[in-house]
């Protein structure tokens, strides 16, 4: 079940960002995404426009080197169809697509021209990709464009868009990344790291840890390991035994009702669940209703 509800959300996913709503402007936003790295870092964001002179200097201060490459994703805008050519001046490796046909292609170790054959441009939102890495101690592009009513001139920052997220393709985000689905799969989703396994022993009761892991645990991990008891059991074993052994000290002796009252008190609630009360959700501290069969008393001294 869970294995069918998580695959649903990512094909769900994938089309909602691949859809084009062209006739509600109200998705688009100013700007080409820009995804930037290099061979050790990575950043993205918002470029208003393509005109860029980096000399040698880093494009982008969360980068670790001037030797990079980026890759411009939007939306050009258009209220003129008809003819155009679309002209690229740089000094590096660099490929452009419009509307998903490469129209220009080149490499160059200096500053200079390129320019595409005559190609259609349609009205309205068309998708635009360009591609730049650099080749040399110097980074320079600029992206530009003519047409039989206008020079050549630069494409101006109100023809270049991106689509923005809906409500249900962010919630379908959230919900791709708290699974940690791109830790396996090729998906364009950050994800937190997983939860370290070397030191389970001494801090998490075996017979939970083997019910988590048994595909009868309809409250356990998002994915379905398919095993059976048996097998939960023999993967449970095995991490206990190279884990790294927790001795934990006995618990004070509490006041029950105390214990609650401060619970309640100081704010435990926006983060945590118990007894269908308190925050829900795929980045919150998750629910403690039945947290004594997963930890030990002594875990929580």
């Amino acid at each position: 079940m869970n294995r069918m509800i998580f695959a649903r959300a990512i094909l769900l996913l994938l089309c909602s960002s691949l859809a084009i709503q062209a006739d509600d402007e109200s998705n688009f936003a100013p700007g080409l995404l820009g995804s930037y790295s290099t061979d050790h870092s990575s950043c993205t964001r918002i470029d208003d426009d393509i005109l860029f002179d980096w000399k040698a200097d880093r494009p982008d201060a969360r980068l670790d080197s001037n030797r990079f490459r980026v890759t411009w994703k939007g939306f050009l805008f258009s209220n003129q169809p008809g003819q155009h050519r679309f002209h690229v001046y740089g000094s590096g490796k660099y490929s452009l697509k419009v509307s998903n046909r490469l129209v220009i292609q080149g490499l160059s170790e200096e500053s200079r021209w390129i320019d595409s054959e005559p190609c259609e441009v349609i009205f309205g939102y068309q998708p635009i990709e360009l591609t730049f890495e650099t080749t040399s101690a110097s980074a320079r592009v600029g992206l530009y464009w003519s047409s039989e009513s206008f020079e050549r001139e630069p494409v101006p920052t109100s023809r270049l868009w991106h689509q923005v997220a809906s409500r249900e393709t962010k919630n379908l985000e959230l919900l791709v990344s708290s699974a940690r689905c791109s830790a396996c799969h090729d998906i364009p989703i950050d994800h937190e790291p997983a939860p370290a396994l070397d030191h389970l022993a001494g801090t998490i009761n075996d017979d939970w840890f083997i019910r988590y892991l048994t595909t009868e645990n309809e409250k356990g991990h998002p994915l379905d390991f398919g095993f059976d008891k048996s097998q939960s059991a023999s993967v449970a074993n095995y991490l206990m035994s190279i884990s790294n052994k927790v001795e934990l000290a006995p618990p004070p002796k509490g006041d029950r009702q105390k214990g609650e009252a401060l619970f309640e008190s100081i704010g435990c609630f926006a983060c945590h669940r118990v007894d269908g009360l308190g925050a829900n959700g795929p980045f919150t501290g998750g629910d403690l209703t039945e947290v004594a069969s997963k930890r030990p008393a002594p875990f929580f001294a």
